[in-house]
C-alpha cells in the first residue's frame, strides 16, 4: 500500500487519511510524538516506523505529511525527513516485498510501459515474466526460459526496490501538498510544535556544517571575502591575477565579524588567497586561465546562480534564447529533450517532470506512460540521474557562444549531489 504508492489516487488519499486517523489516535497513539520521530532523529529506530506502516498506515502516512509540511522552510530537514521515509520503506520493502503480488506488478509494468494487464506472477518462489513483456536488465536475473514464460531470480525484485522506492517517495511527498490544502486543520500544529521544528533544523544545520572539513570552511569563508570584495569593487566576472584580486580584498571594508577575522588572516598570509581559489570548493564559482606568464581567476560568484526550487522557479530558463526557442515549438526533438530532463531530474520529482512537459512544454504527442518510462530510464538504481550533459545539449537550438551570455546550465545552483556524480564520472 505505502511501498507503490501509485496505487492511490489523488482525490482519495487525503479522505482515506482523514477517515482512519481519528481510530488511529483513539487507540492510544500519539500522533505528534511520531512526527517528532521524523524531525529529531538522525538515526531513528526504524523499526517502530515498520510497524506502523504494518499496523497503523494512517497513522504513518499522517506523521509523515505532518512533519513533511512542517519543514518545507528548513530544506535540510526536509530532505532529512525523506530520507527516513525512503529508509523505513526501503526496510520494510526488502522484507515483504515478494508478498505485495498487485502492489509488485505494477511496478513490473511500468518499467515494462505495459497497459493494464498483469503482467507478474510469483510461483514457487519465483517471478514468473511472459517472454515478450522481458527486458535487457533481467538477463542477470534469468534461471530459465519455457513455454514462453521468463524465470528469475527473487534477487530481481530486491535489487529494483530502492528505485521503485524512490518514485514513491516522490508521490507521498506531493500527496503531503494534497493532504495540505484539503485538510488544513489536521497538519497545523501549535507554535510551540513550530519552535521544536526550527531548533531541530537549526541543531542539523550546525551539525552538517561540523562536519564540513576544517580545510574545506576555511577555503569557502576566504571564497566568500573574495566574492564580496569584487562585488564591492565591481570586478565580479572579470579575469585577475592573484596580485589584484588580493588588492581587492585589502581595500574591502567588510561587513561581517568573520569578514574581518579573514581578512587579517589573509594579511598575515596572502598565499591562503590562491589556495581558497585553486581548492575545489571554488570548482563551481572560479574559472582558472592562463595569460602568457600569468595565472588569471575569474571569480562568478553566486548571487546570479537560479535555484530551481519549484515549478514556479521554471519560468527563470525562458530568458535563455534556447529555451525561448524550445518553449515556442510543440515538437522538441527526443535527443533535446533527454538533454533538458536529465537536467531537470536533479531538481524535480518525476511527477514535477510530467507536468512540465504537459503544461509548459504543451507537447502535442504527449503520452504518461511512455513519459513515465522515459524519464524514469533516466535515472540510476538509486534515484540519482545517469547522466549529464554540457553545453551542447540543445542542438539546433543553441545560438552559439558568441550571441549568448552563458549557458542554461552553467546558469544552475545544483545540489551537491550533482558535482559529485560529476567526479564520479571523471574518474570513470
Amino acid at each position: 500500500m505505502l511501498i507503490f504508492s501509485e496505487r492511490f489516487h489523488d482525490e482519495s488519499i487525503a479522505e482515506y487519511v482523514a477517515d482512519n486517523l481519528s481510530k488511529e489516535l483513539i487507540e492510544g497513539q500519539g500522533l505528534d510524538e511520531f512526527v517528532k520521530l521524523f524531525i529529531e532523529s538522525n538515526d531513528p529506530d526504524y523499526v517502530i516506523f515498520v510497524h506502523l506502516i504494518e499496523k497503523r498506515p494512517a497513522l504513518f502516512l499522517m506523521a509523515f505529511f505532518i512533519a513533511i509540511n512542517s519543514t518545507v522552510s528548513h530544506p535540510n530537514l526536509n530532505r532529512e525527513v525523506m530520507s527516513i521515509c525512503r529508509k523505513t520503506l526501503i526496510y520494510y520493502a526488502k522484507e515483504h516485498v515478494l508478498e505485495m503480488g498487485d502492489d509488485l506488478a505494477i511496478q513490473v509494468q511500468k518499467d515494462h510501459n505495459s497497459k493494464n494487464e498483469m503482467i507478474m506472477e510469483i510461483k514457487d518462489g519465483y517471478i514468473l515474466v511472459p517472454l515478450g513483456c522481458a527486458i535487457n536488465n533481467m538477463a542477470p536475473y534469468t534461471i530459465s526460459i519455457e513455454d514462453f514464460t521468463v524465470k528469475l531470480k527473487n534477487d530481481y525484485v530486491i535489487d529494483k526496490t530502492e528505485s521503485w522506492v524512490t518514485g514513491s517517495i516522490f508521490n507521498l511527498k506531493r500527496l503531503a501538498k494534497i493532504m495540505n490544502d484539503e485538510h488544513p486543520e489536521l497538519i497545523s500544529r501549535s507554535e510551540e510544535f513550530q519552535r521544536f521544528v526550527d531548533k531541530n533544523a537549526r541543531q542539523l544545520d550546525i551539525d552538517r556544517y561540523n562536519r564540513i572539513p576544517y580545510a574545506n570552511r576555511q577555503n569557502s569563508m576566504t571564497l566568500s571575502v573574495i566574492t564580496n570584495a569584487l562585488w564591492n569593487a565591481e570586478q565580479i566576472g572579470n579575469p585577475l591575477t592573484i596580485m589584484k584580486i588580493n588588492k581587492y580584498v585589502l581595500a574591502y571594508d567588510p561587513v561581517k565579524p568573520w569578514e574581518s577575522k579573514q581578512i587579517q588572516k589573509i594579511k598575515q598570509n596572502p598565499g591562503i588567497l590562491e589556495s581558497a581559489l585553486d581548492h575545489r570548493v571554488a570548482v563551481r564559482r572560479v574559472k582558472k586561465t592562463k595569460a602568457g606568464r600569468w595565472t588569471k581567476y575569474t571569480v562568478y560568484g553566486t548571487q546570479n546562480k537560479i535555484v530551481l526550487d519549484s515549478i514556479d522557479d521554471f519560468g527563470r530558463l525562458s530568458e535563455f534564447p534556447c529555451f525561448e526557442k524550445a518553449l515556442a515549438v510543440c515538437a522538441i526533438p527526443h535527443n533535446i529533450m533527454v538533454a533538458i530532463f536529465s537536467v531537470l531530474l536533479w531538481f524535480y520529482s518525476i511527477e514535477d517532470c510530467h507536468s512540465i512537459i504537459k503544461t509548459i512544454f504543451h507537447l502535442g504527442n504527449y503520452d504518461h506512460g511512455r513519459s513515465e518510462n522515459q524519464l524514469r530510464s533516466l535515472l540510476g538504481n538509486d534515484g540519482t540521474p545517469q547522466y549529464i550533459y554540457g553545453t551542447n545539449g540543445m542542438g539546433e537550438y543553441c545560438i552559439g557562444y558568441e550571441n549568448c551570455k552563458r549557458c542554461w546550465v552553467g546558469a544552475l545552483q545544483f545540489p551537491d549531489r550533482y558535482y559529485k556524480r560529476k567526479d564520479e564520472l571523471k574518474i570513470k
